[in-house]
């Protein structure tokens, strides 16, 4: 999304909302008694004043940013209620005060506009996202080794869910003055270890998962090229395919085994720990899962541009290896018009070029984890304060307290790699678009007929046949040319440079097609006969 749709929608929701509150504000002593129901309804009749007023005047706008704009008030002073049950009853923003408004709208203009910046220099949003079932599909012949890695996986999270409980408890017996059990002590070193061989074993299964499935993924890739035409390769420099091959392919392929396996194992974590956590603390729970969108919302800003960024790295590395190959390839015609330091002003250009994509990378992904590790600290300290206070009054133990900041420190985790799982398979799949594209490209170098005749008797004929190559399409070397090559006969074809005459030949051995008419074997068509029977035969 540009910049200027951005701050359009956003008057637009400013002005569609005050509208709205001014005439609510009639209706609010009416609603006061109904407390947070009435901030629900309030907030409903918003939403559906946003969206319709979006989609009418801002077509193709964010959909989100009706939501974001109408639930943030009531969801705020839903959660106050819950965290701090004496708090003050809850006001609309219908009679608020004017700030209230502004900090609303701000937030969700800080947001549209965070969205809407483009990575550098870069256009986004100009391609497709990559299909997930294009990945799974990829991914699927490996299904037995990846099926016995999600086994593993739940049963890494059942033992890792069940350690702080078990701790924490362990914790509580001692301060009753019970002491430490055999049967305790044993219950933690049991859940600890079995956690740890589990994953032990969930992450050799998906690395061997990720070996193969590079192997066949290149194999593929190979094959599908080398039954390309000429022209495919003669427009895609050989340096930069094999940067593909060497870059591309372990990128692509670590979208799902690796990707998914974090993800997977994150959101597991996650929903068990979470359930526990719930179990221990509503309220805590609730102040603590605060962490969930701030971050969601953080990662996903990021991730927009980084997608971008890699790719264009990516492209770089090829285009930089794609130098050196021609240069190195041709260094004789370089060494005879003194062209070294040509070459070496355009190694240096690519170099900086990728170097400048790379620098710009790691400063976004500094600055991003600053915020992240910001509001990480944040939620921590909310949740301490407020636990504290748990403490004080009575309505929690201090083993369960321990319990529930050991598990807050890994759902903060799990959170930050579940939210990273699903941007580092979004980048990875964007990354390997290209690899796609080339697997899904129909091979077009050794497509021919059926025909395989017992024997030839090598009549040729040219008829009419135009020709351009396909690096030069307005220039036609052979135009509307016709001769026949008869059996027994020694044929010379004589003429100026580059007037056609090792076209004629690589027409005759079918590496281009004509533009027009056609060439005959025996008077059929070249494309009618069987590709290796030709080769083995013209």
């Amino acid at each position: 999304m540009a910049l200027l749709p951005a701050i359009r929608l956003s008057c637009l929701l400013l002005l569609v909302d005050v509208v709205l509150l001014a005439a609510l504000a009639r209706l609010a002593p009416a609603l006061a008694w109904l407390g947070l129901v009435a901030a629900w309804l309030e907030a409903g009749l918003r939403l559906l004043a946003c969206t319709v007023a979006g989609r009418l005047l801002a077509p193709g706008g964010p959909r989100g940013a009706a939501v974001v704009l109408s639930l943030t008030p009531p969801t705020f002073l839903t959660l106050r209620s819950l965290l701090v049950p004496h708090s003050a009853a809850p006001v609309l923003l219908a009679t608020a005060v004017p700030h209230w408004l502004a900090l609303t709208h701000g937030a969700t203009v800080a947001a549209l506009l965070a969205w809407a910046v483009p990575a550098p220099g870069v256009a986004v949003g100009t391609e497709s996202p990559v299909a997930m079932g294009r990945l799974l599909a990829l991914a699927w012949a490996e299904w037995p080794v990846l099926g016995g890695a999600f086994l593993f996986l739940a049963l890494a999270v059942l033992g890792e869910t069940a350690g702080p409980y078990c701790t924490g408890k362990a914790l509580d017996a001692i301060r009753r003055g019970d002491g430490l059990t055999v049967f305790t002590v044993g219950l933690v070193l049991a859940a600890d270890l079995g956690s740890s061989l589990f994953a032990g074993c969930r992450g050799g299964l998906f690395v061997f998962a990720l070996a193969r499935l590079k192997l066949s993924t290149r194999h593929q890739l190979f094959s599908r090229l080398v039954c390309q035409d000429l022209a495919f390769f003669q427009g895609t420099p050989a340096a930069e395919l094999s940067a593909r091959l060497a870059n591309d392919v372990p990128l692509l392929c670590r979208a799902v085994p690796s990707s998914i396996n974090i993800a997977l194992r994150s959101l597991a974590m996650v929903l068990g720990l979470g359930g526990f956590m719930v179990g221990l603390s509503p309220r805590l729970a609730l102040l603590a899962l605060l962490e969930v969108p701030l971050t969601i919302t953080a990662r996903k800003v990021y991730d927009a541009r980084y997608q971008v960024l890699q790719r264009a790295m990516l492209d770089a590395t090829a285009n930089t290896a794609a130098v050196v190959q021609e240069a190195v390839s041709s260094i004789e015609t370089v060494r005879s018009f003194a062209g070294e330091e040509e070459e070496e002003r355009r190694h240096s250009r690519a170099v900086a070029e990728m170097l400048g994509l790379k620098d710009r990378m790691d400063v976004e992904q500094a600055l991003f984890i600053l915020i992240q590790r910001a509001l990480q600290l944040a939620v921590q300290v909310l949740v301490l304060c407020n636990g504290h206070r748990q403490l004080r009054e009575g309505t929690i133990t201090a083993g369960d307290l321990v319990t529930f900041l050991l598990y807050q420190g890994k759902v903060g985790r799990y959170v930050q790699a579940l939210v990273f799982g699903h941007g580092d398979l979004l980048s990875k799949a964007a990354a390997g678009r290209k690899i796609l594209e080339y697997l899904d490209k129909e091979p077009t170098g050794v497509t021919g007929g059926t025909r395989a005749p017992a024997a030839l008797r090598g009549h040729v004929a040219f008829r009419h046949v135009s020709f351009a190559y396909p690096t030069r399409p307005e220039h036609l070397v052979l135009q509307d040319v016709s001769f026949e090559l008869r059996p027994g006969e020694v044929t010379a074809l004589a003429g100026l440079n580059g007037s056609g005459k090792s076209t004629c030949a690589a027409l005759l051995e079918r590496f281009y097609e004509p533009e027009g008419g056609e060439v005959l074997l025996d008077g059929v068509a070249l494309r009618d006969y069987e590709h290796q029977y030709l080769h083995r035969q013209v």
